[in-house]
């Protein structure tokens, strides 16, 4: 293998490590947000119920 295939190869797997490593944080900032959501709107739910 050619030192130039293993540097396009390193930058390749960099990329697409990077891109995982995003992809993976997105999902777990949307799971979050999703939860708190969910949680003021119980909230809202509930105490609305109660008169204030």
């Amino acid at each position: 293998m050619s030192e130039l295939q293993k540097y396009n190869d390193a930058v390749k797997f960099i990329k697409i490590s990077i891109l995982q490593s995003q992809y993976e944080a997105a999902k777990s900032v949307n799971e979050k947000q999703l939860m708190l959501y969910f949680a003021v709107g119980k909230y809202i739910s509930i105490n609305s119920r109660k008169g204030f």
